[in-house]
């Protein structure tokens, strides 16, 4: 396969994957969008072109999720 079809390919892959990860955001708070497209894989630059927000911003969202996760109590049964 030549470089361009890989490219190509890669784009739709890329769309294709976008188009999936808003249906399953619809309804959900910002915070919650952030941490699944994170556990799905995406990058901050990423999450931010699917939510049509600056990277920035989601790279606070981020930073203030690991403090909430870092300064909440464990749960030990």
């Amino acid at each position: 396969m030549e470089d361009k079809q890989v490219e190509r390919l890669c784009a739709k892959l890329d769309l294709i994957l976008k188009i999936i990860a808003i249906d399953k955001l619809s309804g959900k708070k910002q915070v919650q969008q952030v941490a699944m497209l994170t556990d799905f894989g995406f990058r901050p630059s990423e999450i931010a072109v699917v939510l049509g927000r600056k990277p920035k911003e989601i790279t606070s969202v981020l930073s203030k999720m690991k403090k909430r996760t870092s300064t909440s109590p464990s749960r030990r049964s």
